[in-house]
């Protein structure tokens, strides 16, 4: 997710992953949500674990962009069990 700085501190963060939620909620056979979050966005990691995600590897070399190799966090956020054989 990516806020532009004119509306940061506004909570349209927050309200977007509300609303979101919500949405992955209401829908039947939806297990979970699995993201990728970069390694040095601390701020970000953050933000999702306040949401209930969690880290559940890291991929150091996971991206190659401008010259330069990115790590990221795979994060996930389980919203019900799931079921079956």
């Amino acid at each position: 997710m990516y806020i532009m700085p004119a509306f940061r501190g506004e909570g349209v963060a927050q309200a977007l992953m509300r609303a979101a939620l919500e949405w992955a909620e209401a829908q039947p056979g939806l297990i979970g949500i699995t993201l990728q979050v970069a390694t040095s966005n601390v701020r970000g990691r953050r933000f999702y674990e306040r949401f209930g995600f969690t880290t559940f590897g890291t991929e150091e070399r996971s991206l190659l962009a401008a010259g330069a190799f990115h790590g990221v966090h795979y994060m996930e956020l389980v919203i019900r069990a799931a079921t079956g054989a």
